[in-house]
């Protein structure tokens, strides 16, 4: 093995030899090495940084074609989404659910499936009705009614068959207006009536019909549909002709009907709005009423045209007494949705936010073991959908 022969260290005043001239230069270059070169280091992340520009520039202008691409299939599948029409001998009609001034219900079969076939009085309302019906078909929701198709000659429109039945007769029918309500599936049924309100609105939609008769349940009567909205065009019509005493059947829907669409002005959101706090005035009540039910109505029409200011409670009209058990904060929400000015009612965001608050704050307050299944007067707080009624 060759000994490996160190440099000499230079010394000051000596500057000759070549060899030891070289092993200096070596050692630097050893030394040099070593350390990091800031200007390189600096130059190669410039390059990094205009490969990232250029990368993320690539990026924009392909995310822009394929935006260009996807606009055509959008397009085929609206298409696609279309309601179909079928043949009259395709519906097989059974019993009569139910039947208004625009039409029947009756309990139909459609491909194998329990439907409800609604059969209009008039052949002027079909072509509006199917303008409705046909935005129906849009909307795939949990709380919103499905429409399944529908027949031209006889006019009829196949929809999603309810079990439970309108929500007007779970409230009122037999003795279940005497009945206490269970809060937890009170606020269930009206969360869903808010999201699908909610729904239609944030779509640019309106009701325009929002009562407990276009209200339809489940048959263990624990989640809510709403049916029957964007007919505004149509309920004008009955409005004029029941004012003019034409039509009878029509007189009901005004218990649900807000302010400003008694003076003719356009329906709106805050339309809407009005006609849930008509649906909460059903829910707190006990034994539970149709909205003014002590007033005639010549007496509520008269009433309702004059309510320009304040609150609901300053009509003075008896709309029976509140349960003793009802959230305070649900009281809150019925006069807030019940104002005379439209503006300070709330949105249905704003409900649907709030029914939620409610709800948390029900299940703190029977959390505990023994007020959980409290009883008064035969009422149970629970959440437990085996004691709903």
């Amino acid at each position: 093995m060759k000994k490996r022969i160190r440099p000499k260290k230079l010394d000051r005043n000596r500057r000759r030899g070549g060899g030891i001239k070289k092993a200096k230069h070596n050692i630097k270059r050893k030394l040099h090495r070593t350390k990091p070169n800031k200007k390189k280091i600096k130059q190669v992340q410039r390059k990094k940084k205009i490969k990232k520009r250029t990368k993320k520039k690539k990026k924009k202008v392909y995310v822009k074609r394929l935006k260009n691409t996807r606009k055509p299939r959008t397009k085929a599948t609206i298409e696609a989404e279309e309601i179909p029409v079928t043949k009259a001998s395709a519906i097989i009609l059974g019993k009569v659910l139910g039947q208004g001034g625009f039409g029947k219900v009756v309990e139909g079969k459609f491909q194998g499936r329990t439907v409800a076939v609604k059969v209009p009085l008039r052949k002027e309302d079909f072509e509006e009705a199917l303008i409705e019906f046909k935005k129906l078909r849009n909307f795939r929701h949990r709380n919103i009614v499905e429409a399944i198709a529908y027949c031209k000659e006889p006019a009829m429109f196949v929809m999603e068959y309810m079990a439970g039945g309108t929500l007007n007769s779970w409230l009122h029918d037999g003795n279940n207006k005497y009945t206490p309500m269970n809060w937890f599936q009170g606020l269930a049924l009206l969360t869903d009536i808010s999201r699908g309100v909610k729904l239609l609105h944030d779509t640019s939609l309106l009701h325009g019909d929002l009562s407990s008769n276009n209200v339809l349940l489940t048959r263990d009567h624990t989640t809510a549909k709403i049916s029957d909205f964007g007919s505004a065009q149509l309920i004008e019509k009955y409005i004029n002709a029941s004012l003019a005493g034409q039509i009878d059947e029509a007189v009901g829907a005004f218990r649900w009907m807000a302010p400003q669409r008694l003076r003719f002005s356009k329906p709106d959101n805050y339309s809407d709005v009005w006609s849930y706090g008509c649906i909460l005035i059903e829910f707190l009540t006990h034994p539970r009423k149709i909205p003014f039910a002590a007033a005639g109505t010549a007496q509520l029409i008269a009433k309702l045209e004059s309510y320009i200011e304040g609150d609901i409670r300053d009509l003075r009209i008896d709309f029976g007494e509140i349960d003793p058990d009802v959230p305070p904060l649900l009281q809150d929400l019925m006069y807030r949705c019940l104002k005379a000015k439209r503006v300070e009612r709330p949105d249905y965001g704003e409900i649907a936010d709030k029914l939620e608050y409610i709800h948390n704050w029900l299940t703190k307050k029977h959390s505990n073991s023994y007020s959980k299944f409290k009883t008064n007067n035969k009422r149970v707080h629970s959440s437990d959908i085996r004691t709903w009624r």
